[in-house]
């Protein structure tokens, strides 16, 4: 084999170990909430967080697509868990009400929710997001979830 070929097959060996491990990692797991079926997604927790009361801890929920109701506008309820209780950190919605789809995760919404240093739980484990009409019944709105981080 001359050196030439070596570095070829050596490359397009790379190549392809990268194209491989690109795709398995930037899969990310979606977990799809609607007016009847919350979701709840563990927490992912950023290097800096730690436990509630040494600083602003904020739940980050990211939402990868959206399907409005017809019926009328909806929002997300979120809730954090922690042995065995769960409280809610707060509410959002998506404005304009109309459908999206991220296409990759950059293109993505967050919507960051602060937990107070008063919460019974110091250490969330996961978040339940719920969807919840605010006029009409909601039916048919969707919440695709991307995941959740504690910051």
């Amino acid at each position: 084999m001359t050196p030439w070929h070596a570095v070829s097959l050596l490359t397009c060996t790379a190549i392809a170990v990268s194209i491989t491990w690109c795709g398995a990692t930037g899969q990310e797991k979606r977990f799809l909430a609607a007016v009847d079926k919350p979701v709840t997604v563990s927490l992912v927790r950023a290097s800096s967080a730690g436990a509630v009361g040494g600083g602003t801890v904020h739940v980050v929920v990211t939402v990868s697509g959206f399907q409005p109701s017809p019926a009328g506008p909806v929002q997300a309820v979120v809730y954090v868990q922690c042995n065995g209780s769960k409280v809610e950190i707060g509410r959002f919605g998506i404005l304009p009400q109309t459908p999206f789809s991220a296409s990759e995760p950059s293109k993505a919404q967050r919507f960051s929710l602060t937990l107070s240093p008063n919460t019974p739980c110091k250490r969330p484990e996961s978040v339940t997001i719920r969807v919840v009409p605010t006029h009409g019944d909601g039916r048919g709105a969707t919440l695709e979830i991307g995941g959740a981080e504690l910051q």
